[in-house]
Formats: structure tokens, C-alpha cells, sequence
């Protein structure tokens, strides 16, 4: 919704606010469960925090400015529904018999919403 009525404010922006919110809840993880202790860690969480994080929310909310609101209320459903078959044929977690339902649930969104468009 901000990406939409702020259309003026640049993608990187909002991403960089978004990060910031995201530091100032989760600042205290490290005081009570500690530090990397490893140079590979860090590089493993500034990749996460720069790459799957920074950037993807910068792309995401430079898309969302260019598309309508019904049409990006039907691409949210896009990325649990790909988050869990991933998990399911990389790391082979089955699902369990309501969480398929909610799998099944969010297809029938996505088609009854384009049905109607």
C-alpha cells in the first residue's frame, strides 16, 4: 500500500526503510544468543541482509508502483505457495493434511481471481 500512494518515493527508499524497521525489531537477537563467530557467517548473513533481502525488496517495490492493486494481491499468494515446493523437493518436508488445504485454498484464490478479471 505505501509502494502504491507513495509512487514518488524511489523502490530503494522503501526497501531501505523496510530494512531499518526489520534491524531495530531483530537488534537483540544477538545479544542474547551471540555473534557469528565465523568470517563465513557474516558473509552468509550481509549476503541474506544486501542480496535476498535489499535488493528483492527493491525490485519488488519497484514493480508494485507499476501494477494495480488487485493484480499484486494476487502475486502475494505467488510466494508461499513456491516457498513450499521448494522445501518440499529440495529438502523433501512433506506436508501435512492442512497444509495442503491451505495450498489448495490459496489455488482456487488465484483462480477465481483471474476468472473474474
Amino acid at each position: 500500500m505505501i509502494a502504491k500512494v507513495m509512487s514518488s518515493v524511489s523502490s530503494f527508499a522503501l526497501a531501505w526503510w523496510q530494512c531499518a524497521v526489520g534491524v531495530m525489531l531483530t537488534a537483540w537477537w544477538p545479544f542474547v544468543y551471540g555473534w557469528p563467530s565465523t568470517e563465513s557467517a557474516w558473509a552468509w548473513l550481509a549476503g541474506l541482509g544486501i542480496i535476498h533481502t535489499g535488493l528483492a525488496y527493491a525490485v519488488l517495490y519497484a514493480g508494485m508502483s507499476r501494477l494495480r492493486t488487485s493484480r499484486i494481491a494476487l502475486l502475494q499468494f505467488v510466494y508461499p505457495v513456491t516457498a513450499i515446493l521448494v522445501d518440499w523437493a529440495v529438502y523433501g518436508h512433506a506436508l501435512s493434511v492442512i497444509q495442503v488445504a491451505g495450498v489448495l485454498l490459496m489455488a482456487f484464490t488465484l483462480w477465481s481471481v483471474r476468472r473474474s478479471e
